[in-house]
């Protein structure tokens, strides 16, 4: 039996959540003994008169602690001499600083059309440190901003993450909401909460909506609010919106997936790169990436890649 003192972690979802702190903490021990259940977990004795510590690898449910042994095991080796090729990859990668990593890119420099940043290609070492270390404050204030509250920044940084998540200065009309006609509130704020994968709030019998960052999209059912209805006869509901509302995710093939499950009236079949705009009329800058759809009221919406 190996005589080195031995830390029994339990994994249990109401343990601490695992983040790179904890990581760092843990590979200093000598030994680890990691205990995972199944299904219904543990006795509470074991708890109670085994465990050193509890760990959770995050708010969701797994049949079984196997895949989060797996995940504690191998973010804990990294930590171990000779895991990795060089120990200056573990201050690099995202967490280490509490910043999420900067852009990578590879060879070749452009592959059509789409080149590498000039300054990478630059061969000033400090300029190529410099732009990476903005890139990553800027990335983290855009898509983690609580990671922030944990960095250590300099004030000119900190500016930097301020500029990252300013929509416009200060003093100017700012978009507060966006609202979008439905004939069927209930079925659409169902669409919505699985294409944006966030449910929203009901905030009127007849009005659903979903924050996204400063701008808030309303959905409003014409038939509550007592709007006028088109069609002959009057028996159609609300005009779709034919102008496209564009959405910018950070990942394309994962918003098209979501797109289908929601059941768009229409979906483009795949992700295509436009050379002027996109389709049913929406903006777009040449080259960028992105897919259209209808909601199930016939509203149009685009989808762009992030970056």
């Amino acid at each position: 039996m190996d005589p080195r003192p031995a830390r029994v972690v339990l994994l249990t979802p109401q343990g601490r959540r695992l983040d790179h702190a904890i990581v760092a903490e843990l590979a200093a021990c000598e030994r680890l003994i990691i205990v995972c259940g199944h299904y219904e977990g543990f006795d509470e004795r074991v708890r109670e008169h085994l465990a050193d510590d509890e760990i959770s690898i995050g708010d969701y449910v797994l049949s079984g602690g196997e895949p989060a042994a797996i995940v504690l095991t191998d973010a804990v080796a990294r930590y171990q001499p000779g895991v990795l090729g060089s120990e200056q990859s573990l201050e690099e990668e995202s967490h280490a600083q509490g910043l999420l990593e900067y852009p990578q890119y590879t060879r070749p420099p452009e592959y059509r059309g789409l080149v590498v940043p000039g300054v990478l290609l630059s061969g000033h070492h400090a300029d190529v440190a410099a732009w990476r270390r903005r890139q990553s404050i800027e990335r983290t204030a855009r898509r983690r901003p609580d990671l922030l509250a944990r960095a250590t920044l300099t004030p000119e940084e900190r500016r930097w993450a301020e500029e990252a998540t300013a929509a416009v200065p200060v003093g100017v009309a700012r978009v507060r909401r966006i609202v979008l006609m439905t004939d069927n509130i209930d079925r659409d704020a169902a669409f919505y909460a699985t294409l944006l994968a966030t449910d929203g709030a009901r905030t009127a019998p007849g009005q659903h909506e979903f924050a996204l960052g400063p701008t808030t999209l309303s959905l409003l059912d014409g038939r509550i609010a007592g709007l006028p209805r088109s069609g002959v006869g009057h028996d159609r509901g609300p005009e779709p919106s034919r102008t496209p509302i564009v959405f910018s995710v950070p990942d394309l093939k994962a918003a098209h997936a979501r797109a289908l499950t929601a059941g768009c009236s229409w979906l483009d079949d795949r992700i295509r790169r436009q050379p002027t705009g996109l389709p049913l009329g929406g903006p777009a800058d040449a080259g960028e990436r992105g897919f259209a759809a209808r909601d199930p009221s016939g509203n149009a919406l685009v989808f762009v890649e992030e970056r």
